[in-house]
């Protein structure tokens, strides 16, 4: 027999024409990552563009009429309100461009993100394609991890054959909304008289916390005072640095005295708390205290 679709002749000279089915296109898929949105995702944020890919078919307008993104860990409670985008450019961050595609079925699994009955034709330019979800107002940062990830296998294109391999994106972890910087302290300070020559007998105090820090906070006391983070011993200096972790300052009291070598008069002004990158400076006022001389 000779090539598909020529005629071919035997030795009875009968006369056969054959034809075999043409082979189908190659649709190649691959990774978009511009516009793509970032780890971590934050707590009741909307619209991100979790896996992005595009898909270019070597001949002719086959249909993608499904996939399925698969999540290293389960998406449910933590992706929401998951909807399937289309752009004419290669980046979900350009504005006007993207249109969100309906009319199909979805699925989210312990493990897959389910999209089928597309009607997607593809065609020799690429078509892009954006996964975008809204983040569950319950997740944490103790909340598990989801990777998503695309594989030839997971794709359906009528009479096609899928290239392109593996599309693995971003894994995300995820965090509380981000709020607002802040420094507060509480309580309420009293005099702290003394006698020149030896600091305060009996300090007073109050405590400070922080929250949604990107910086430490210094405090300062005004000339003539001391602080500390304990009520006795060596700890007392003109500054003291509260160190923020994961933004957080935990409730820390802080001591304050006139030192021994204050000179003898009367002292007040306010103690400064200063979160320089994040722009605060909040004070706490001191009493009016007094340095006596020393008979």
């Amino acid at each position: 027999m000779t090539a598909t679709g020529t005629t071919a002749r035997f030795t009875n000279a009968s006369t056969v024409n054959v034809t075999a089915s043409a082979a189908g296109p190659t649709v190649t898929l691959a990774q978009l990552t511009a516009g793509i949105a970032p780890s971590p995702l934050v707590a009741s944020t909307t619209d991100k563009a979790i896996l992005g890919f595009s898909a270019t078919s070597s001949a002719g307008t086959p249909s993608m009429t499904a996939f399925n993104i698969g999540t290293s860990t389960t998406s449910v409670s933590k992706l929401t309100n998951v909807k399937l985008y289309t752009s004419t450019d290669n980046s979900y961050a350009t504005a006007g461009d993207n249109v969100q595609i309906t009319g199909f079925a979805f699925a989210q699994t312990a493990t897959q993100l389910q999209f089928s009955a597309l009607t997607e034709a593809l065609s020799t330019s690429a078509k892009y394609y954006f996964i975008v979800a809204d983040i569950d107002a319950s997740v944490t940062g103790a909340t598990t991890a989801v990777q998503p990830s695309l594989t030839n296998a997971n794709v359906t294109v009528a009479t096609a054959t899928i290239t392109g391999g593996t599309i693995t994106g971003t894994n995300y972890a995820f965090d509380v909304a981000a709020g607002t910087p802040s420094i507060s302290p509480s309580g309420t300070l009293a005099a702290v008289n003394t006698t020149y020559g030896s600091a305060s007998a009996s300090p007073t105090s109050f405590t400070v916390s922080g929250a949604s820090l990107t910086d430490d906070i210094v405090i300062t006391p005004p000339a003539g005072f001391e602080i500390s983070k304990t009520a006795i011993g060596s700890g007392y200096a003109t500054t003291q640095t509260l160190n923020q972790s994961g933004g957080t300052v935990g409730t820390t009291t802080i001591y304050v005295r006139l030192a021994n070598t204050t000179a003898f008069g009367t002292y007040s002004g306010n103690i400064t708390l200063v979160s320089t990158l994040d722009g605060l400076s909040v004070n706490v006022a001191t009493v009016s205290s007094s340095v006596a001389k020393k008979h």
